[in-house]
């Protein structure tokens, strides 16, 4: 009798509290936290809630911006769409779930996705939205969308390369490559090499120079990175 009692009180009132009780910050903090970019602090707290409910709506949002923002990788990266892709999906998301999937289909630079989910949360936005610079981003969008028209067969090869987009250093954040408009990860322009490597080009873009690179591992297999580049409409330049 004794031993059940033991039980009953373990399953009952222990394991609930060393399953629910880990978490480091309450919802109020956790929220104040996040919507201050905090995302490294609250992370830990996120993805313990994503284990014990993988379909919280809210979580799955959060957990998906605050990966974003942190990424050091495409794989992050590409985790982080999938959460923003799930939140945005319910019929009960809110209209910030909506701008935070377009901030990350513009980073992978899927343009005019990346616009119509912008456009779902001007729709959706009431006296309760954060106010969220919309329509810059909607700007980026379409200034990335000018420089991709101009296609991988625009670029030539100028020089061999080493570096890791992680390598490009904190000071680099994602909102810094955004707002300097300079910066885009380019899906379309993968080559069968960089899918094997899980590598998405990075579009650089002069404005001034009218000069546009990206990197890539080519069409063969030689264990690293090139650069492409095309100066303003002309023919292609080699970097001597």
């Amino acid at each position: 009798m004794k031993k059940l009692f033991i039980y009953l009180l373990f399953s009952y009132f222990i394991v609930p509290i060393i399953t629910f009780g880990q978490t480091k910050f309450d919802q109020k903090k956790r929220n104040q936290l996040f919507w201050e970019g905090e995302y490294e602090q609250i992370l830990p707290d996120l993805q313990l809630m994503y284990n014990q409910d993988r379909n919280d709506i809210d979580v799955n949002f959060k957990l998906g911006t605050s990966l974003l923002f942190e990424s050091d990788s495409t794989y992050k990266i590409e985790k982080a769409l999938g959460h923003l892709t799930y939140a945005s999906a319910s019929n009960e998301a809110l209209a910030e779930y909506h701008f935070f999937y377009g901030r990350c289909l513009h980073f992978l630079g899927e343009f005019d996705k990346a616009i119509q989910q912008f456009e779902k949360y001007i729709e959706k936005k009431n006296k309760s939205t954060r106010e969220l610079p919309v329509n810059e981003f909607i700007t980026y969008c379409n200034s990335g969308k000018t420089a991709v028209t101009l296609g991988v067969s625009d670029f030539k090869k100028v020089s061999s390369i080493k570096f890791e987009l992680n390598s490009l250093g904190k000071s680099y954040s994602l909102e810094k490559i955004e707002k300097a408009n300079q910066f885009n990860l380019n899906s379309e322009l993968q080559s069968k090499i960089d899918k094997k490597y899980n590598h998405i080009p990075l579009l650089y873009y002069n404005e001034d120079l009218n000069m546009r690179f990206f990197s890539s591992y080519g069409e063969k297999d030689l264990g690293n990175k090139d650069i492409y580049m095309r100066i303003g409409s002309g023919e292609n330049k080699k970097n001597n």
